[in-house]
């Protein structure tokens, strides 16, 4: 926890948590590790190129045909970007530097809701549920109400990724980042449940209300809300607004106790953008 919001895997099989949910992610990868893969291509070029490989080739060739088309000289890229492969090989002396991490949100629904992970402190020390849920909340604001959506959206087989490239907080995928892009992303708005009393018929009844967004949600505001959903749409992602709501009666335990979580309500609400022009029929 020393060196960002991650958990460092260190002895789980990566292959059982990529393949059984896309748990996780390389540190020098863009999502399952292929460093060692793009590695070992140094001296066996016939291998398979990774995902990143295949994405940098094409953004070279559209950045080629962009030249031709403007009338400009073609001037040559490197795939890599930066630096080639062999450069990389050489620099770090044939070893794997890539590491195995998982974030705060996927480390406690595999400990919380599969049960599946024991957790340790940089003392070595086992760390329970509810020293975790509380760690978690001192690295993250909000944690409650974030990882309430995210085991949302899991236990509906979705696979929730972090959306901060997008402006949001998750982007779902059918069947994980490796198939397809994400078809949503989604902002999580924490809310406060409270009881009304209503004497309006002479009986004492009671409705549910969901007051404003929290303070800590200035991402809600409508011209913030204006500005994801035009990321979103260029990217061609349905943004999905998920208000977590929390019985104000348990609200202030949702820093130390994760059965909070018991109290929450997941409400979902689709923004889109309307065009009078496109959307006449």
């Amino acid at each position: 926890m020393d060196f960002g919001k991650f958990v460092w895997v260190a002895s789980v099989s990566q292959d059982r948590l990529i393949k059984q949910g896309f748990f996780g992610k390389g540190t020098l990868s863009r999502s399952i590790p292929t460093w060692d893969a793009r590695r070992e291509q140094v001296n066996n070029p016939r291998l398979e190129l990774a995902p990143e490989q295949v994405t940098a080739k094409r953004r070279s060739k559209r950045r080629e045909q962009k030249q031709l088309r403007a009338g400009m000289q073609v001037t040559a890229t490197n795939p890599e970007e930066m630096y080639t492969m062999e450069e990389l090989a050489a620099w770090t002396g044939g070893r794997g530097y890539e590491q195995f991490q998982l974030d705060l949100y996927e480390t406690f629904f595999l400990l919380y809701a599969l049960d599946v992970l024991d957790l340790e402190n940089k003392h070595g020390t086992k760390m329970t549920t509810t020293d975790c849920w509380s760690l978690f909340h001192q690295c993250t604001e909000q944690f409650a109400y974030h990882f309430a959506a995210y085991h949302y959206y899991r236990s509906q087989g979705w696979v929730p990724k972090d959306g901060l490239k997008f402006g949001v907080d998750f982007v779902l995928y059918q069947q994980g980042p490796t198939s397809k892009h994400s078809d949503f992303s989604v902002l999580v708005i924490p809310c406060v449940t409270t009881a009304v009393q209503d004497t309006s018929d002479h009986h004492d009844t009671t409705m549910q209300l969901l007051t404003q967004p929290h303070d800590q949600a200035p991402h809600a505001s409508w011209v913030n809300l204006l500005r994801i959903n035009r990321v979103c749409a260029h990217v061609k992602k349905t943004l999905v607004l998920c208000y977590v709501s929390m019985d104000a009666s348990v609200a202030h335990k949702a820093t130390n106790d994760p059965s909070v979580l018991n109290h929450c309500h997941i409400h979902e609400v689709v923004f889109r953008r309307w065009s009078p022009s496109a959307n006449r029929e």
